[in-house]
């Protein structure tokens, strides 16, 4: 073979391999290469038939081997990672359009029932008959109950931290405002009934007494003779006014504890040698003999510590409601759990009643009885020096009405308040509070 000596440029890549330094390479099938492993540069010769060939030796091929193993296991687990995190957005997506689509397809469903229910219905036409009162007119009977005025007690505003006083003008303002009240309330009423009865029933404690227990005169405004003629006046003022909106009046009377003559207790509570031994038995006597010549006015007083009557054909009981101990037996808290008992007890003596009503207890409420209905009638004073201890309670002052049908029995029932100028109530002490202290500890 023709051997042909030339010179090589040091450095110059040809076809993947270096040549190192200047040599005379013999123009052959030969070729020079470098070794492709990391950290060596060996030259190596590398026959045209195996310019295949990278490494200078098996060594260097292992060792390129195994740092191509590393690297690729790391980028296997960032991908494995990576798809793992695109798998569960994935899974996610799903769900969340899965739901949607059940969501939907509910809501579908439920259109579909809905359209398919209302489609043939009709709504009913409005029939507009203006009612006529030209007519004859439904009849009730009016009941109104009245008790616990005390009159004559004298509660001083200093005695109730300044919330609350009462002396016998506030009581008579109380009175003319009952009035009021209920010459209103006929009037709205007898634009749709007829009412032609009205029953004034006295659940007692018209006054206040004197001498109940140590000390009480000096809670009094006057002793009990004048606090009988005084609420003698203002009981028999409200009978004659009633008898300005209805044809007849029916006065029935009750005593109460206050109404007793002494201190020492007697039959129900009342404290008496007899029932008729009370200041209410004297104040119905003479309201008697005040009407005895007027025909519209029919007045029962009762010798008993209960009475009971009809109205509009209904069954009516009542007492003044101390014939029982109120916190007796109590149940649950219920303020007045023994109370609500009374009528059952009353029904061993009378049978079932249709009306229940007491007082006493200063507490107005509206109780369900079997098929009738218990009265709480209320109290002119809000409070007094003794409930404010005993009870810690200051309530409206409130009396009652009731409306009775011949079939239905009780259909209305209208508590009437009594708010005059200078009741308050318990939240109103905090308009002025420094105010209503001053007045609390000022001895008038």
């Amino acid at each position: 073979m023709l051997g042909i000596t030339f010179a090589v440029v040091t450095g110059k890549r040809t076809r993947n391999w270096e040549v190192s330094r200047m040599s005379e390479v013999t123009m052959s099938d030969d070729y020079i290469g470098v070794c492709e492993a990391p950290d060596c540069d060996a030259e190596f010769v590398r026959a045209k038939k195996g310019r295949h060939k990278r490494f200078c030796s098996s060594r260097c091929q292992d060792r390129t081997a195994k740092n191509s193993k590393r690297k690729g296991a790391k980028v296997n687990i960032d991908n494995a990672l990576s798809d793992a995190h695109r798998r569960d957005i994935e899974q996610s997506n799903r769900a969340e359009l899965k739901k949607a689509t059940a969501l939907e397809s509910r809501i579908r469903r439920y259109i579909h029932v809905l359209e398919e229910a209302i489609a043939p219905y009709e709504s009913t036409p409005l029939i507009y008959e203006p009612v006529s009162l030209s007519g004859k007119l439904p009849e009730q009977e009016l009941i109104l109950f009245v008790g616990d005025w005390h009159t004559g007690a004298r509660v001083k505003l200093h005695e109730t931290g300044g919330v609350y006083e009462q002396d016998i003008a506030t009581t008579r303002a109380q009175v003319e405002l009952l009035w009021d009240r209920v010459q209103r309330l006929h009037a709205i009423k007898a634009s749709g009934v007829r009412i032609k009865k009205l029953h004034i029933i006295g659940l007692g404690d018209l006054v206040d007494n004197d001498d109940m227990r140590p000390a009480q005169h000096r809670q009094v405004e006057d002793v009990v003779t004048v606090q009988t003629v005084q609420a003698f006046d203002l009981w028999t003022w409200l009978i004659r006014q009633c008898l300005t909106i209805v044809d007849t009046v029916e006065v029935d009377m009750v005593g109460g504890n206050h109404d007793r003559t002494g201190r020492n207790r007697g039959n129900a509570g009342l404290g008496e040698l007899d029932y008729a031994d009370t200041f209410s038995w004297l104040i119905g006597e003479f309201t008697k003999r005040l009407f005895a010549d007027e025909p519209r006015i029919k007045v029962r007083n009762w010798n008993t510590f209960f009475g009971y009557k009809h109205v509009a054909g209904k069954r009516v009981v009542f007492e003044h409601g101390s014939s029982i101990k109120w916190a007796a037996n109590s149940y649950g808290g219920v303020p007045w759990y023994g109370v609500s008992t009374l009528p059952v007890k009353f029904a061993g003596m009378l049978g079932q009643s249709d009306i229940f009503a007491i007082g006493h207890g200063h507490r107005p409420a509206l109780l369900p009885n079997g098929h009738g209905w218990m009265v709480l009638n209320g109290a002119l004073p809000a409070t007094t020096n003794y409930e404010q201890s005993s009870f810690k309670s200051v309530h409206r002052p409130l009396q009652t009405l009731v409306s009775m049908h011949h079939e239905h029995g009780l259909v209305g029932w209208e508590p009437i308040y009594l708010d005059v100028p200078g009741t308050l109530m318990p939240d109103d002490v905090w308009e002025d509070p420094e105010g209503y202290a001053e007045l609390a500890n000022r001895r008038s």
